[in-house]
């Protein structure tokens, strides 16, 4: 079955819920890991910032049972590039910077932490070649990775069209697929919330894109 009125040619999957928490306003805190400068982590902030309240968060709010609110709160970031850092992180690698940063150490039950990496880093489980970010959960704490593929894979993980940032190639790639994760963490953040009944989450891997439009409008 179809979701009658869906904008996309090959047709829209209805959502499924499994009775799992939906987050209502989560508390966004941000791991900038390798090299970032101050104003590259002011644009992901400012567009975290940005993204409480606005139009692509706000699709989440109309989902039917324990709805998230469209809103965020911003609980911090921290910038961690110590000389010799590991650019080529493994799954049990990003779990244990979300497990064992200093500044975490108390996990907020509403919180969902991300690891953002920086273009000289990469996921060896599949960066570029079958995802540009995950989510998962480490002791019932959520956590998303994402990474910049502004020289890794520019044409796979960044914007099909001109993003508002021209200079700015990899974290406009970087916001889009934040959003993504964050809308999958919200709304199915342990695997039994929101699913498509083609099994993938949220239903928004077609409009990846679309908020860059949104936001620069």
């Amino acid at each position: 079955m179809l979701v009658e009125g869906c904008p996309y040619p090959d047709g829209c999957l209805p959502l499924v819920y499994s009775q799992g928490p939906v987050l209502s306003t989560p508390v966004i805190y941000v791991m900038f890991y390798g090299t970032w400068n101050t104003t590259e982590a002011s644009f992901i902030q400012n567009f975290y910032q940005d993204l409480s309240g606005n139009a692509p968060l706000n699709l989440i709010s109309f989902y039917p049972f324990n709805p998230s609110t469209g809103n965020l709160v911003w609980g911090g970031s921290v910038i961690r590039n110590t000389p010799g850092y590991n650019r080529f992180l493994n799954d049990t690698d990003v779990s244990t910077l979300v497990a064992n940063e200093p500044t975490w150490a108390v996990k907020n039950p509403n919180g969902i932490y991300f690891i953002l990496s920086s273009p000289d880093v990469t996921a060896t489980s599949g960066f570029c070649n079958t995802y540009c970010g995950f989510h998962s959960v480490i002791s019932g704490t959520r956590y998303a990775w994402v990474g910049n593929a502004a020289t890794q894979c520019p044409i796979a993980c960044t914007a099909s069209q001109p993003g508002p940032n021209p200079g700015y190639v990899g974290l406009d790639g970087m916001t889009s697929v934040i959003w993504h994760e964050l809308a999958e963490v919200i709304t199915d953040g342990y695997f039994n919330g929101y699913r498509s009944t083609d099994l993938r989450e949220t239903g928004f891997e077609e409009i990846d894109w679309f908020f860059l439009l949104l936001l620069s409008s």
